[in-house]
């Protein structure tokens, strides 16, 4: 170079070429140094911690925001986005630090400040700004401005960079899977021609947590009249985690079991439950599930009544829906005693099979052989409900009044008299009704006396009600 100038130009002229030179060279380093200075605010400075994402349902960034000294940087539309495991990309989160409304007409912040500012909306979960000179976090919705406080940071170059942490908390809607995150910042440096320099950051985010949906069953409950429906299945919840049955209020529990009782019907019946899976303080995972309980149709309209011969009639109705019945070959059990608290000549009176669909059921218990004159007593339950022995039944009563059928009229006459020398004997019994009863081992008692001068003597002979 030296040698060129020398041979082209005076000496004059070759020294002020070459001071020319030299200064160029100068102000290109100095360009050179400013531009490797503004590169401060960029992708490589975000970082993120995921260690509270499955357990307190957020991440945290950490974003460099704004430099404050001699040639300021800044950022414009930048955001967050998630990727949901299975799902495309959406934008939660938006900031900026330098817009149309700054406080100089070029768009920069003022110098020398104590906080700048950041601006940011959320658009989807739930995200909190940590503002330096309040001293809290802040809820973000609608556009929100926060204030962050510079820090020095000497990397041979003095930096005033301004940090924003943003909690980002997930939603519903993605709760259980697997998110990816991306930061993207629109990069704008003072004194550069170049406009918007953008970049992105890629993160792994992981696990959301674990909400499984309930689970339930039933049977009848050891309290007599009820099913009880279980749920179970549930995951780990946190605290604050509630449930509610069908449309009862919201109860507070972690436990992953738990039961109620429902009164039995005689038709069918939906059964909700729904658990609220606390996220964190700004929402809940809701999970439902839903049983249908069978109808389990008990005796109404019990009907005691006297039969022929002193029986008694013993009828009950139930409601004949077509609903499927929760157990469908067991059978109605009566039982009767002469006192009401069924200790005292307890007897099973007799059953019928239940049957889907029939409404009226009778059975015939024959009183009149036993020669009841007292309150009777009964009771019914279904043979499918014998775990509740017989603490849920349908009972009732009735006074029997009976007798034997007496001889009304007899007659006796000769017959056959000159040859066998036989007596024809002929009675009437006392008509016959639902309290003049004739047992089935009851018999007519004839006494002959015979008269061998004066002395008497008698044989006894027995016959049915129809012999003579």
């Amino acid at each position: 170079m030296e040698l060129f100038l020398h041979e082209q130009y005076p000496s004059n002229r070759a020294g002020r070429k070459r001071g020319r030179s030299w200064l160029w060279l100068f102000l290109l380093l100095m360009i050179v140094g400013q531009q490797a200075k503004a590169d401060y605010l960029g992708s490589n400075k975000v970082t993120m911690d995921n260690s509270t994402l499955s357990t307190d349902r957020y991440v945290l960034f950490k974003i460099p925001i704004y430099d404050s000294d001699d040639n300021h940087e800044a950022l414009v539309n930048s955001g967050i986005f998630v990727t949901p495991q299975g799902e495309s990309e959406t934008q939660v989160f938006s900031f900026w630090t330098m817009d149309g409304t700054s406080e100089n007409d070029d768009g920069w912040q003022s110098n020398n400040k104590e906080y700048y500012w950041a601006k940011s909306i959320s658009h989807d979960g739930y995200a909190e700004v940590f503002d330096d000179r309040g001293q809290n976090w802040t809820n973000i919705g609608a556009q929100t401005k926060t204030e962050h406080k510079p820090e020095v940071i000497d990397m041979g170059e003095r930096y005033d960079i301004s940090t924003m942490q943003v909690r980002w908390y997930i939603p519903e809607k993605w709760a259980g899977k697997n998110l990816s995150f991306r930061v993207n910042l629109g990069c704008v440096y003072d004194n550069d021609d170049e406009g918007v320099k953008w970049q992105s950051v890629n993160f792994n985010g992981g696990s959301t947590g674990t909400y499984s949906t309930p689970q339930l069953n039933s049977q009848l409950s050891q309290n007599p009249g009820n099913y009880t429906v279980t749920y179970s299945g549930l995951s780990a919840a946190m605290e604050g985690s509630t449930f509610k049955w069908d449309n009862e209020g919201e109860t507070e529990s972690t436990a992953q079991t738990g039961s109620k009782d429902y009164a039995i019907r005689n038709t069918s019946r939906t059964v909700k439950f729904t658990y609220y899976y606390k996220l964190h303080k700004y929402t809940f995972a809701q999970r439902s599930t839903e049983i249908t309980l069978k109808p389990f149709r008990y005796p109404e309209n019990l009907t005691l009544a006297d039969a022929e011969n002193g029986n008694t009639t013993i009828s009950w109705t139930v409601d004949g829906n077509s609903d499927e019945d929760m157990y469908t070959n067991d059978a109605f059990e009566v039982q009767r005693a002469t006192d009401e608290g069924f200790t005292q000549n307890l007897k099973t009176a007799g059953t019928a099979p239940f049957k889907n669909g029939a409404t009226s059921y009778t059975i015939t218990d024959e009183t009149g052989e036993e020669n009841l004159n007292q309150t009777v007593y009964y009771r019914i339950r279904r043979t499918g409900a014998a775990t509740w022995d017989w603490r849920y039944v349908v009972s009732g009563q009735i006074d029997k009044t009976m007798s034997h059928q007496e001889v009304a009229s007899a007659t006796a006459e000769r017959y056959d008299w000159t040859g066998a020398q036989q007596a024809k004997i002929s009675w009437t019994l006392e008509e016959k009704d639902n309290n003049k009863v004739w047992t089935k081992d009851a018999r007519i008692i004839v006494k002959k006396y015979m008269d061998y001068g004066g002395t008497l003597s008698s044989v006894l002979n027995t016959a049915s009600p129809a012999a003579t």
